[in-house]
């Protein structure tokens, strides 16, 4: 439909940038980052920052994924700084929060905790609640992420990130810098794109 009435090149990269996600969600770390990489060379060549904040945080969960923690703060940064230029708040808070979602299910409840209170800083701050479905959703993650602290400890260290900007919570990560992969490096300003690593064969 898009195609018909002269909206292709826009939003093909939104849906590229959605089949990517869904592959992440799926668990499939190469075809999501394929399908990542090239909605953002999209939107870059379009000029559009809200979608380049999006994808860059989606790249850094596909990372965080990977346990390439090293690689995920680097991404989530770009997705931040680009969040900042055009005050978009709401990228950001989905940054923080689905980082630290990803990040709890790898075992790293502690940083997942800074993330979470991070982002209901900025969420209060905002006005911006949290959808119901989501918050169901979370609530099961944060109780697990407890489990594994323990109350006490998970309760300071979600204390410690409300009083963190966003990017002290994203540096909040693993200091031990573990790869699942050969460390991929990324390059580039907002607006450019990322070399993670050579694209796969579709």
């Amino acid at each position: 439909m898009h195609d018909q009435v002269g909206n292709a090149w826009w939003v093909t990269g939104w849906f590229v940038s959605l089949f990517g996600e869904i592959a992440l969600r799926q668990g499939d770390i190469p075809r999501a980052r394929f399908l990542l990489e090239a909605g953002l060379k999209r939107h870059q060549q379009l000029g559009d920052q809200q979608g380049q904040a999006l994808i860059y945080a989606l790249l850094a969960q596909a990372a965080a994924s990977e346990q390439d923690y090293m690689l995920s703060r680097t991404l989530a940064a770009q997705s931040l700084e680009i969040a900042h230029t055009i005050h978009d708040t709401g990228s950001l808070i989905l940054c923080l929060e689905e980082l630290a979602d990803v990040v709890a299910g790898q075992g790293e409840p502690e940083w997942a905790a800074r993330l979470w209170g991070a982002a209901e800083h900025y969420r209060e701050a905002s006005n911006a609640m949290l959808p119901l479905f989501e918050r169901l959703g979370r609530a099961r993650r944060i109780q697990q992420a407890q489990g594994l602290l323990g109350e006490q400890v998970f309760a300071e260290r979600w204390a410690e990130g409300r009083n963190m900007t966003a990017e002290q919570a994203i540096s909040a990560s693993p200091t031990h810098d573990r790869t699942f992969q050969p460390q991929r490096t990324a390059h580039g300003n907002p607006g450019q794109i990322s070399v993670l690593q050579p694209l796969l064969d579709p």
